[in-house]
């Protein structure tokens, strides 16, 4: 598991996660530590997606060497986890899942608002702000747009290893770096105000709306994304209970879609689309100030967040 972390000047590193010993290495202080030297790769958790399986295979003997004593580690409780690639090089959200009701999920503006039986022959997307990112256990704040209406959404999230064009779907996989979990955070009354296409970004692009984490798990350490349990909770409450097996099409399938003609990135992100059941509004239970919200997912860990009020409307 990748993880980044703020340093002690809050400087964004890139850590390797012990989810056993609840520990993080510090890779880049570590590879000094060991090597008696900085490695390139290791400033950011972009720089170490781009660097593919020769990286991949560096972190696993950065982490090896050298002796306990020397070892640069912190206990996870002990650091403050951001996303985990801060700015991400495009966000994708699709609509992959099917709605446990049967019917389109309500985080897709025109198709809630009519009602409408909608499945998606191909994949669909829209793009979201990609510097409103935050991390695990951030506090989301209320937008003053929002009235009463707020809500969360569980996805599974994806990380590009490389870029790549025409990718056929039967070599998409190789263009996985890895899976985590997306809590996308929308203004419902916003997005039935202004959306007027079956799926939208509308309401989705406040600041702290895109929580991504709590860290990648690259994808070899989870040979099928489509066989996931999913947990949503509120206050401790479990809200709500749901499979990855829901998705109608898998990442390979929208890899290969969204690169016909189009040169795709190592670091981008793309978002499964609301895992069925798992949307406050499918279920009529939106969320109010003070929530704290917990998104699990089997295999990846949990992404925990409390929602707060705008400043501005604290007065």
């Amino acid at each position: 598991m990748l993880a980044t972390f703020a340093g002690a000047d809050g400087k964004a590193l890139p850590g390797y996660v012990d989810p056993d010993s609840e520990m993080i290495v510090d890779l880049q202080g570590q590879h000094r530590a060991a090597f008696g030297t900085s490695n390139l790769a290791f400033e950011s958790m972009q720089g170490l997606i781009e660097g593919g399986a020769r990286v991949l295979d560096l972190v696993l003997r950065t982490v090896g060497a050298g002796s306990a004593e020397d070892a640069v580690t912190y206990p996870l409780s002990a650091v403050r986890l951001l996303s985990p690639v801060p700015v991400p090089r495009q966000i994708r959200g699709f609509s992959l899942c099917a709605p446990s009701s049967g019917e389109p999920p309500r985080d897709h503006g025109g198709a809630s608002a009519t009602g409408a039986k909608f499945v998606p022959e191909r994949p669909q997307f829209y793009l979201v702000n990609r510097f409103n990112v935050v991390g695990p256990d951030a506090e989301v704040e209320w937008p003053t747009y929002a009235g009463g209406r707020l809500d969360c959404a569980l996805k599974i999230g994806m990380f590009l290893a490389k870029g790549g064009k025409d990718i056929p779907r039967e070599r998409a996989r190789e263009h996985i770096f890895g899976y985590t979990i997306f809590n996308d955070f929308s203004a419902r009354e916003e997005q039935c105000r202004g959306a007027d296409t079956r799926v939208s970004a509308t309401g989705k692009s406040f600041d702290t709306a895109n929580v991504i984490g709590p860290w990648i798990v690259t994808a070899d350490e989870i040979p099928d994304v489509g066989a996931l349990q999913a947990t949503v909770r509120v206050n401790g409450e479990i809200r709500a209970r749901s499979s990855t097996a829901r998705m109608r099409h898998s990442f390979e399938d929208i890899i290969a879609f969204v690169s016909r003609d189009e040169t795709l990135h190592a670091g981008e992100f793309f978002a499964s689309g609301v895992i069925g059941g798992t949307v406050g509004m499918e279920v009529d239970r939106l969320l109010r100030p003070e929530d704290v919200v917990e998104l699990e997912v089997s295999g990846i860990g949990v992404l925990r967040n409390r929602v707060v009020m705008h400043r501005r409307m604290r007065a």
